[in-house]
């Protein structure tokens, strides 16, 4: 009878130890503690894949010097189509810069009629859609576009394929624009 008595007391004893570690690690993973002891310094560990003085390559892309490192971000990508339309215009109060998908003419036209509306009394509002191709030469589409650049002047058109998967590429563009 007190074997039994000790056996109960043992398992009682181990069943508590157990509870206890499994509520100290589920605490410990749900606080982040592990994540916190074991974290890298971001001071000394952290390193950027273009790890240079900053100050020497913007000197060198200044003065126009071969640069000494190579580009994390290859960027290929020419302008097909320059609108002109800030090039006249010494001060502008809003610039609106629309991603727009190449054969979105619709949503384009609703802009220009809506939010887009560049005649602000007393304001330079200017707007802009930038764009891709269509990846087919002389496509309808193309043509279409064509047609709204010479009637709007308000389209950029750069040479990558116009897809969701090029948003990057297209944001990019109108920061370089």
């Amino acid at each position: 009878n007190l074997k039994v008595s000790n056996n109960v007391k043992m398992k009682r004893k181990y069943l508590k130890y157990m509870l206890c570690v499994l509520v100290l690690w589920y605490l410990y993973n749900y606080f982040g503690i592990g994540d916190y002891l074991h974290a890298s310094s971001f001071k000394n560990d952290f390193h950027y894949p273009l790890d240079v003085d900053v100050r020497e390559l913007v000197n060198e892309v200044l003065t126009n010097q071969k640069l000494t490192v190579t580009p994390i971000n290859y960027y290929p990508y020419s302008f097909l189509s320059n609108s002109g339309k800030c090039s006249n215009v010494e001060k502008i109060d809003l610039m609106i810069v629309v991603k727009s998908a190449k054969d979105h003419f619709g949503h384009r036209d609703a802009i220009r009629k809506t939010y887009g509306n560049e005649d602000v009394p007393g304001r330079t509002v200017k707007i802009l859609f930038f764009l891709g191709v269509d990846g087919k030469t002389k496509s309808d589409v193309q043509r279409q576009i064509d047609r709204e650049m010479a009637e709007f002047h308000d389209i950029i058109q750069m040479d990558f394929v116009d897809n969701y998967y090029n948003n990057t590429i297209k944001t990019m563009m109108s920061f370089r624009w």
